[in-house]
């Protein structure tokens, strides 16, 4: 799971799936199917229920499979991973990289969806696993098959899952703020949707509502917040909101948990509030009157219990000259609900040139790691693991945040590299280092020539892309799918899976430091993990191998 395997690589020689972990978990698997002597065609897989010997069952549909697909970065310039392709494959030239996952099986319509599937002499076809423990589930170690045919033959895989006696808390342990862009995954799903003003979530029709909804659901059940969809902003222009009933109705089924098939509700909420910006609300109401909005806002969130999953999203990454705005639109926010300081959220780093504007005026600093500490560079004035301690002690926050500006040795979710851990270790360090949230800037910024390539736009592989639209017939691209898989999406990626894991193991940290072992967590946290980035200079304690020990 934490190697990504290439179409050429050598075979290895583990014959068993063995997993581990908690009850409410999914532990990811891989299987990899090799042609060693000729081509092999039609292969389908199949799994089989698992049993404990003493009465109780895993379901064989808590077993899920889908086929890698293939991406090449051979010739590709754009940064990427700290161990990538071609330069990094077993042969030194091997530019193909998996990352879209297929479902074997169509989620929907429950026929074939990724298979059969064929597999040329000598290459591998590797396939993702996803092995559910329902909560339900009794502890101890289930056994089982899976098997494999081409139509000639059939190779059964030992399955064994050890079950602990704990439950991982739902997403909303740790908060997310990864943002699913409403725009492509219409526009690519046949529809573009009419927007008029505030009201636009009226004027989407049931198909549109349909493919928001599917995208919604694949992030949910990997931990993911992509934020809330179907419904509008309510506003009076510059007077507080009167009026809140199409809200809360819209509102209500993501935050009790109704919309989701898993029934856990939404681990945040965005407000209509931008410190900083200089158009909307902050450009056309006075002083007075967004105070005044403020006040109305914290109100009605706190009699509907949704205040504390409030996030405010100030300017985006903002310019020095910019944070006197923010801290003043901050401040007229806070005149409203003090307790709105908590929630006000910055794009940047704390240093001493900017935290007396900001400190009183901002709640939560998202911090790319590249900006995190001195690891890069010694005399760059930025807070590390020194100062941070302090703000904290303050009440003031610290989120993570996965930016296109930053490249290796600095842990990423670039597509291109070898080492399917990286994505997992950001959550790893994002617990390490005392963070309590984090962001990540777009799950569907689709390249509108080839939404399924190495995905370059933003200079960084992959940077932008967690899910593939499937077979996107709609008006931003040319239609089709890789091999001819007619499926309306959404594809998750490999990446995805490895972001999931790291949310689940952050849950376990937490989990663990509420039982009083913090320390001894990150003590082993510690085994293979030192910092979020590599460093250079006499004095630095580097990691070998980049972030990892």
């Amino acid at each position: 799971m934490n190697r990504k395997v290439q179409p050429l690589d050598t075979p290895g020689t583990e014959l068993t799936i063995s997993v581990a972990g908690p009850k409410n978990y999914t532990a990811g698997a891989q299987l990899v199917v090799h042609a060693r002597e000729g081509n092999i065609r039609d292969v389908t897989i199949l799994a089989g229920d698992l049993s404990d010997g003493q009465g109780n069952t895993i379901a064989a549909d808590n077993i899920v499979f889908f086929r890698q697909v293939y991406i090449d970065f051979k010739g590709v310039t754009a940064h990427g991973g700290t161990s990538p392709v071609p330069e990094s494959s077993q042969s030194g030239a091997d530019g193909h990289i998996p990352d879209p996952l297929i479902p074997l099986v169509n989620p929907r319509s429950g026929g074939d969806l990724g298979q059969p599937f064929a597999v040329d002499s000598g290459q591998n076809q590797p396939v993702w696993v996803d092995i559910n423990i329902p909560t339900t589930t009794t502890p101890g170690t289930y056994f089982g098959e899976i098997t494999v045919l081409d139509g000639e033959h059939e190779v059964t895989v030992p399955v064994e899952v050890n079950v602990w006696d704990l439950v991982l808390p739902d997403m909303n342990v740790v908060t997310t703020h990864f943002r699913l862009e409403l725009n492509p995954l219409i526009n690519y799903h046949r529809e573009i949707y009419d927007c008029n003003g505030n009201d636009c979530w009226l004027n989407w029709s049931d198909h549109a509502r349909e493919v928001v909804r599917r995208y919604e659901e694949l992030v949910h059940s990997h931990r993911i917040d992509g934020g809330q969809h179907m419904f509008y902003t309510p506003s009076d222009g510059c007077a507080p909101v009167t009026d809140w009933a199409e809200y809360d109705a819209a509102l209500t089924p993501y935050m009790d948990g109704s919309y989701f098939e898993d029934g856990v509700a939404a681990s945040r909420i965005a407000v209509p509030f931008s410190p900083g910006v200089d158009w909307g609300i902050e450009a056309d109401c006075t002083a007075a009157e967004y105070t005044q909005m403020a006040a109305a806002w914290a109100a009605h969130l706190k009699t509907k219990g949704w205040f504390e999953r409030s996030v405010i999203y100030a300017y985006d990454e903002p310019p020095a000259e910019v944070l006197p705005l923010i801290a003043q639109h901050s401040d007229r926010i806070i005149a409203g609900d003090p307790d709105w300081k908590d929630h006000i959220m910055v794009t940047t780093a704390p240093d001493p040139d900017n935290i007396d504007i900001l400190r009183d005026s901002v709640g939560i600093f998202c911090v790319a790691p590249a900006w995190y500490d001195r690891w890069g560079n010694p005399d760059r004035e930025a807070f590390g693991r020194s100062e941070w301690p302090a703000l904290m002690g303050e009440g003031i926050s610290l989120w993570f945040y996965e930016s296109n500006a930053q490249e290796a040795p600095y842990v990423s979710f670039a597509t291109n590299t070898l080492d399917g851990a990286e994505s997992t270790m950001m959550f790893w360090g994002s617990f390490y280092e005392s963070a309590t949230g984090f962001l990540y800037w777009s799950m569907s910024a689709w390249d509108e020539e080839d939404p399924w390539g190495p995905a370059t736009d933003w200079n960084k592989t992959g940077d932008g892309v967690l899910i593939y639209p499937g077979h996107h017939d709609g008006l931003m691209a040319p239609a089709g799918s890789p091999d001819g898989v007619e499926y309306d999406g959404p594809i998750p990626s490999y990446r995805l899976k490895m972001i999931r894991q790291g949310l689940a193991d952050w849950a376990l940290f937490i989990m663990a430091r509420e039982a009083g072992l913090g320390t001894f967590a990150r003590e082993q946290i510690h085994d293979a993990y030192r910092q979020l980035g590599g460093c250079e200079w006499q004095g630095c304690d580097p990691p070998l191998d980049e972030f990892f020990w």
